[in-house]
């Protein structure tokens, strides 16, 4: 079982307090819900635990597996078993799918003779409803939707142990919302999941067993799942003032 905990973290971007004095502590099986208004720091509750550039840790520690990890870089983390899914995925011209597909696969997992691989990434495409011409785009002419599928695929062949899904249904329809929904059920009892969402219908389909709200760049509410419904339905204002 592996362990994530946060003690007392206070982050920094240049000058300014993004995060003040976040506790947690997660472990396999666990999908956290994050929710809060706009600004609150989400995002950067999980830009922080992937150690991007930008965010730094002026107090707190976080530690994964009894190990403190607040000086690794984002490469450690990722090798490490960490995984984040960015509302706006990064775009890379020039780098054909399924050449991107084979590179990750035969990094993170193991060689493969092209055949093989080719079968197993057409049951890929079939999982997330993706056609096979994709395969020799970049994804700087994906749509929307194609373009979070293709990340739905590279975390599937990387497979990570902890994910950090940033808004992935944003602008989605009903439809792909039950792809992301169905995916993350299938593999969540032996992941550490994080889940940033303003829809409450993504949280009705996959039932995370805890939340944290976040407020003022702190967490100002934690529980479990029943308790999200009705933060969303009064708002967070209104919540907040009860």
């Amino acid at each position: 079982m592996n362990v994530l905990q946060i003690k007392n973290l206070t982050v920094k971007v240049k000058k300014k307090i993004i995060l003040k004095k976040i506790n947690l502590l997660v472990k396999t099986g666990d999908v956290i819900a994050i929710i809060g208004a706009n600004g609150t720091g989400k995002s950067s509750l999980l830009k922080t635990i992937m150690k991007h550039f930008s965010y730094k840790i002026t107090d707190g520690f976080l530690s994964y597996n009894r190990k403190k990890i607040n000086n690794f870089n984002t490469y450690e983390m990722a090798k490490l078993g960490f995984y984040y899914l960015d509302q706006n995925p990064t775009k890379i011209e020039g780098i054909k799918l399924i050449d991107l597909y084979r590179a990750i696969y035969q990094n993170c997992q193991q060689k493969i003779e092209m055949a093989d691989f080719y079968k197993k990434i057409m049951l890929e495409l079939k999982k997330f409803n993706l056609k096979s011409n994709v395969l020799n785009m970049d994804n700087t002419t994906l749509s929307g939707g194609q373009s979070k599928k293709n990340e739905l695929i590279q975390l599937d062949l990387i497979n990570p142990d902890v994910i950090m899904f940033d808004e992935i249904d944003s602008g989605c329809d009903v439809d792909f919302i039950k792809i992301i929904a169905n995916y993350i059920n299938k593999i969540k009892s032996n992941k550490i999941i994080f889940l940033v969402s303003h829809q409450q219908k993504l949280f009705d389909l996959i039932k995370p067993n805890k939340f944290i709200l976040l407020h003022n760049n702190t967490i100002v509410e934690s529980g479990k799942n029943e308790k999200i419904n009705e933060i969303l339905n009064l708002g967070f204002e209104k919540y907040l003032e009860k």
